[in-house]
């Protein structure tokens, strides 16, 4: 069996610094955050406006406790739309699609 040859590449002239007309494109003024947009929350975040929420809704508005979780999710994300997300984040972690229609 004939061994076939690999073409080279064309060779490549040799790297120029930059002419003043060249300059190297400057940086963005204000560096990219890399932190979630403000309606995204950390889960600590989360937990630490829930139990505040929690606490202002027994203590300071002498609501009687929450037992059911339709009523405890429509409360909190009532008081604070970020929750939402929170929620479905919840939600998706516990693979639904898995889950058998009855559980």
């Amino acid at each position: 069996m004939p061994i076939l040859e690999q073409s080279q590449p064309p060779p490549q002239p040799p790297l120029s610094p930059p002419s003043p007309s060249q300059a190297p494109p400057q940086a963005s003024p204000q560096p990219q955050s890399l932190l979630p947009s403000p309606s995204i929350l950390f889960f600590f975040e989360a937990i630490k406006i829930l139990t505040g929420i929690l606490y202002n809704y027994e203590n300071r508005e002498k609501k009687s406790a929450i037992y059911f979780f339709d009523e405890f999710h429509t409360v909190m994300e009532g008081k604070d739309v970020r929750l939402k997300v929170f929620f479905n984040e919840l939600y998706l972690s516990s693979n639904p699609s898995s889950k058998n229609e009855s559980s």
